[in-house]
């Protein structure tokens, strides 16, 4: 009895008792109140860190996952600005060989605006040497073009992209240029053809058809009385009349020769020379430059004369020519 009673007691100070049989053999197990407490403690310590630690993983994984997006969307932009930035680099390149185009163009538009300019003045000066031949329509469709010529240089202001119609509007500057070139080609050439015409003997050197003496530089006696002969006389009838280049050229010589008298000798810079003999006046000094049908003296019968007339040469590179052959 008193055995039981001590058990009872000692039960009494224990939390919870756990009896464990084996092998026939009793054991028990006491648990103090102290010992529970200690055992919540720790249970709820280990609860609340796991449920901690949960809660960070989770909120890690997610600050990850944010991060993770942002890089992604950092990634696309880095190469959204790779492929502006290579963009901008060809557009810079295409840009600046752009601006050395318009540069290489706008001398050249300069250069044919110089040449239209002297195909001007030669179209004038025909103009006054022949009014027969009328080319003022020639002059004033070069001035009017002239005036017209776009201005390039504003395209240079032009943004990197709009480089496709820089592009496109230098090669309509190459087609505007290019016919520009081939008609200006064209009409520089009929315009040098006719200041070729202007500087070769042509025409009459003075207002009278009535020949006296023929050209007979070998005086064979089929020739006229069969004297050597030189040049041309062509009689004036006794009158004293105006006297004519037959060409452009330059005055080197007018002054007086025993046997041609008062005579004037033009050089017409394409091996042509001209002598016109016997003059009464001469209108021209030496040094003088003179265009077709000027007046360069007046007929007379000074020197080696018969009478009134003028005696009219052409040599060809140091070579006498007939007078007839370009009358």
């Amino acid at each position: 009895m008193n055995e039981k009673q001590n058990l009872f007691q000692e039960a009494k100070k224990h939390f919870l008792t756990l009896h464990i049989s084996h092998k026939g053999q009793q054991k028990m197990l006491h648990f103090s109140a102290r010992h529970a407490i200690i055992f919540c403690t720790a249970a709820a310590v280990l609860l609340g860190g796991t449920a901690f630690s949960i809660a960070s993983y989770h909120k890690t994984k997610a600050e990850l996952q944010v991060s993770e997006a942002q890089l992604l969307e950092a990634e696309r932009e880095n190469r959204k600005l790779e492929q502006r930035a290579e963009t901008l680099q060809g557009d810079a390149s295409e840009y600046e060989e752009s601006i050395e185009a318009i540069q290489a163009l706008e001398q050249k538009v300069n250069e044919l605006e110089g040449q239209k300019s002297n195909l001007v003045d030669e179209i004038n000066n025909l103009n006054e040497l022949d009014p027969d031949t009328d080319l003022t329509s020639m002059a004033t469709a070069l001035t009017s073009s002239a005036d017209a010529a776009p201005n390039f240089t504003s395209i240079i202001s032009t943004p990197y992209h709009k480089t496709e119609s820089l592009s496109a509007s230098l090669d309509k500057m190459h087609t505007m240029i290019d016919a520009s070139g081939t008609s200006l080609t064209a009409l520089a050439n009929e315009v040098t053809y006719l200041a070729s015409q202007n500087n070769i003997p042509g025409g009459w050197p003075v207002e009278s058809r009535l020949v006296s003496t023929e050209f007979n530089p070998t005086g064979s006696r089929s020739v006229g009385d069969g004297r050597k002969h030189c040049g041309m006389d062509i009689s004036t009838n006794s009158q004293i009349i105006p006297i004519y280049a037959t060409a452009a050229g330059k005055v080197v010589t007018a002054n007086y020769h025993s046997d041609y008298g008062y005579q004037v000798i033009l050089d017409h810079y394409n091996g042509f020379t001209t002598l016109y003999a016997h003059c009464d006046e001469l209108m021209v000094k030496e040094g003088d430059i003179v265009q077709k049908g000027d007046q360069i003296a007046t007929t007379g019968d000074t020197g080696y004369s018969t009478g009134i007339h003028l005696h009219y040469e052409i040599m060809l590179n140091g070579m006498y020519q007939n007078p007839r052959d370009y009358l």
